[in-house]
């Protein structure tokens, strides 16, 4: 091999252990970088775990907030009305049974506070706990707890059961669930005599609720804020603005569809729920 060969393949070498040299150079800085990028994101994970622990946290102390609340406030309540209804029985002057129906008044929206408190708390129970559920006597059940309700006794209420009687389901929600269906058809209305209809459909992976009902008709105001928390669609409404809430939560947490329609001379609600859902959050 002649001399200019050796010094064109040496050079050749040089050039490409130069190139390498640099590569190895880049691939250290690199290297270098994707390991400080490694810390930074450690770091931000830990500092996401941190906070989402905090959040745990939070939510149990709300939901033991929103428990002792409920259950702290309901016996007072109690004792309340209990006097109250001493006083009606007595013989009293007109002026103070103006008092007293004012005072009455004022108990009942109290109580639907604490109500709504415990129907949030329920709501939002820490797990999921799947059970067989006979749906038709879980909505007569809830049907008969209205009867305290303003309207409850004008209001006559039919029921359709379509598909399985018996269902898998968490009976908590789903209770929770139809009682602020049900009082949010009874509470919004201007006129009392009405009626509520109940339509249950079940196969062996859902199960469909409607309610309908002939009571004030919802407007497009009404519609955009009507799932949020506190919000009344009436200044008529004695309600506290929670039910439709807790509603679009519990068809979250169990994975399902919903929503409304408005019909001639009515509206409905109707929700759709896996009975076997992929997950439970």
């Amino acid at each position: 091999m002649e001399d200019k060969d050796i010094k064109n393949l040496t050079a050749l070498l040089q050039e490409r252990t130069l190139k390498l040299m640099e590569r190895e150079s880049e691939l250290a800085d690199k290297f270098e970088e994707l390991e400080s990028q490694k810390e930074e994101l450690t770091a931000a994970v830990e500092e996401l775990i941190q906070k989402n622990t905090d959040l745990n946290e939070r939510n149990q102390e709300l939901d033991q907030l929103l428990y002792r609340a409920s259950h702290d406030l309901r016996s007072p309540i109690t004792s309340m009305f209990g006097v109250l209804n001493l006083l009606k029985s007595d013989s009293i002057p007109e002026g103070i049974k103006d008092y007293c129906l004012h005072f009455e008044r004022m108990m009942h929206q109290m109580n639907g506070v604490v109500n709504s408190l415990s129907l949030l708390g329920q709501s939002t129970k820490e797990s999921i706990e799947f059970s067989e559920v006979n749906i038709k006597s879980v909505v007569v059940d809830e049907i008969n707890l209205l009867s305290s309700l303003p309207n409850a006794s004008s209001i006559q209420f039919r029921k359709h059961f379509f598909g399985n009687e018996k269902v898998y389901v968490d009976e908590v929600l789903l209770r929770v669930l139809l009682k602020c269906l049900l009082s949010n058809a009874v509470i919004f209305r201007e006129k009392g005599v009405g009626y509520v209809d109940v339509g249950i459909v079940t196969t062996d992976s859902k199960l469909s609720l409607e309610v309908q009902d002939d009571g004030e008709p919802i407007s497009a105001q009404v519609a955009e804020k009507m799932f949020d928390m506190f919000y009344r669609g009436s200044e008529k409404s004695i309600g506290q603005g929670m039910g439709l809430y807790i509603v679009r939560k519990i068809v979250s947490r169990l994975q399902g569809q919903l929503h409304w329609e408005t019909r001639k001379d009515a509206k409905a609600f109707i929700v759709s729920i896996p009975l076997v859902p992929l997950r439970v959050s």
